[in-house]
């Protein structure tokens, strides 16, 4: 796939759009979301909601701590609370846990354990616990989703850079080395693949994102995304920089009905419904 708005809006009106005919909940994916603290107990709900508006089958949550509670209520219906890693074919961790000994342990174990098939995402404080593994092992795929500030302390760097373009060279060093993949994120994305290629999102900019929760949405979204099309042929790199361009992109266009203060990411969902309206409509004409 091309990465290119057109290539984009040919693959999101042709595939994304539909789910096969013949299909059932346990054809169209499993990923298993785990995250959330006392501190941030709503880290984990903002994530299963990328993770459901990306069309996945089935959406698995691990709220860890005492966040059990404040998570069961508030995530989207159609969530489970069941853990069947034989199934999972993509795992999202970090949104908004806690740096602690277990979490280390955790994330040690998901790194050590996951199939080369699979899929392990890291997010937020996921990242920070990951940049302190002594081992980082892994036969899995692995996609880190780091922002400007997470990618400094990543990498090492002495300052947050002005720009992305100002530390492709260290995160090509960095993808390389440990093979996996960053999804650096800010006003425009990068993503380095595990071999040192740099692809680009191509979108514009969407203040409505400039929020706090857009990176819990966009986390999930991606983590459905792999999960969904597990197995497909299409690669790494450019389900991710689809998903990444239609986050921002279904987003800006549902700035322009209703303004960006009054929207965030939690919106994604019914953003992507308007998109597909619209398409519909003028479609039939």
């Amino acid at each position: 796939m091309e990465h290119n708005e057109k290539a984009f809006l040919d693959f999101l009106y042709s595939d994304f759009r539909y789910l096969p005919e013949q299909s059932h909940k346990g054809k169209n994916g499993r990923t298993l979301l785990i995250g959330s603290s006392h501190t941030y107990p709503f880290s984990i709900v903002l994530a299963a909601k990328g993770a459901v508006a990306s069309g996945v089958g089935f959406v698995s949550l691990m709220p860890l701590e005492d966040s059990y509670r404040v998570a069961g209520v508030r995530s989207p219906f159609e969530c489970v609370f069941q853990i069947d890693m034989s199934k999972t074919t993509s795992v999202l961790f970090g949104n908004g846990v806690s740096d602690n000994e277990e979490n280390q342990k955790r994330l040690s174990e998901l790194l050590s354990t996951l199939e080369e098939d699979k899929t392990l995402i890291i997010d937020a404080t996921g990242i920070t616990i990951f940049k302190n593994l002594e081992e980082k092992y892994h036969l899995c795929k692995v996609l880190l989703t780091p922002h400007l500030g997470e990618a400094k302390s990543l990498l090492g760097l002495d300052e947050i850079p002005q720009n992305i373009d100002d530390l492709l060279d260290e995160a090509k060093r960095y993808a390389i080395s440990h093979k996996i993949n960053l999804l650096i994120k800010s006003v425009e994305s990068h993503l380095v693949d595990e071999e040192g290629g740099i692809h680009h999102s191509f979108y514009s900019p969407t203040p409505s994102l400039a929020k706090a929760g857009s990176g819990d949405v966009l986390a999930g979204f991606l983590a459905g995304l792999l999960a969904r099309y597990h197995g497909k042929n299409i690669s790494l790199p450019d389900l991710v920089c689809f998903g990444d361009w239609l986050f921002h992109y279904a987003m800006k266009h549902h700035e322009e009905t209703y303004g960006s203060a009054v929207i965030d990411a939690s919106d994604l969902r019914q953003a992507l419904k308007g998109l597909m309206k619209n398409y519909a409509e003028t479609d039939s004409r």
